[in-house]
């Protein structure tokens, strides 16, 4: 692996959106171990599962809930790229960034990995 690379096991983790809805992250994504992933939409009450692999610098997810009609004013959202049939984000050391449908970067409303912290013993 070169030394720029993220591991599989770096992946792991909970990732919001740097853009807010409702004054929450627009999105918040679950990558887990079993190479399944959960999203959830601020304007969703629901959560979207599926499941993420990873080629190159590129993470990509699948759900049977992706529809490539994100043009539609009457339906929401259930997909935060423009990437056909899937979601692909380019894989950096600290963001994710959303891949275009020509894959093309988008630099803005990238997803961060939260870092949390163990629980306390201290009472």
């Amino acid at each position: 692996m070169a030394a720029c690379s993220v591991s599989r096991k770096q992946l792991i983790g909970t990732y919001q959106s740097k853009c807010l809805l409702y004054l929450e992250p627009s999105v918040i994504m679950v990558l887990h171990d079993d190479n399944t992933f959960e999203y959830k939409f601020a304007q969703l009450g629901e959560k979207i599962k599926g499941t993420w692999m990873v080629s190159k610098k590129t993470l990509f997810l699948e759900s049977v809930s992706f529809s490539d009609s994100l043009t539609e004013d009457i339906s929401p959202q259930k997909k935060y790229t423009k990437f056909p049939g899937k979601d692909a984000f380019r894989i950096t050391t600290k963001r994710l960034f959303s891949l275009t449908a020509g894959g093309e970067i988008q630099k803005t409303c990238y997803l961060t990995k939260i870092i949390t912290l163990p629980p306390s013993d201290v009472q």
